[in-house]
């Protein structure tokens, strides 16, 4: 049992954190957010700044299936 990470579709990722709440995850999200963000990359015609956008959601509150909690997110 350990936290996985999962591209959902083109540009969408799934961060699972097992056995973590919603107070400790949206503090994870926000960590992870802050260092994607402030991430540039260096490219032959200059650099590219990454950005990201994350939503939140826990079972059972926000839903028991991938579905719904993506949907809550």
């Amino acid at each position: 049992s350990s936290d996985s990470v999962a591209r959902l579709a083109g540009d969408e990722f799934a961060v699972v954190l097992r056995d973590t709440g919603l107070a400790d995850a949206k503090v994870i999200a926000e960590s992870l957010l802050g260092e994607i963000n402030q991430t540039r990359v260096s490219m032959t015609v200059g650099q590219l700044k990454l950005q990201a956008s994350a939503g939140v959601a826990v079972t059972p509150t926000h839903g028991s299936t991938v579905q719904e909690l993506v949907g809550a997110a």
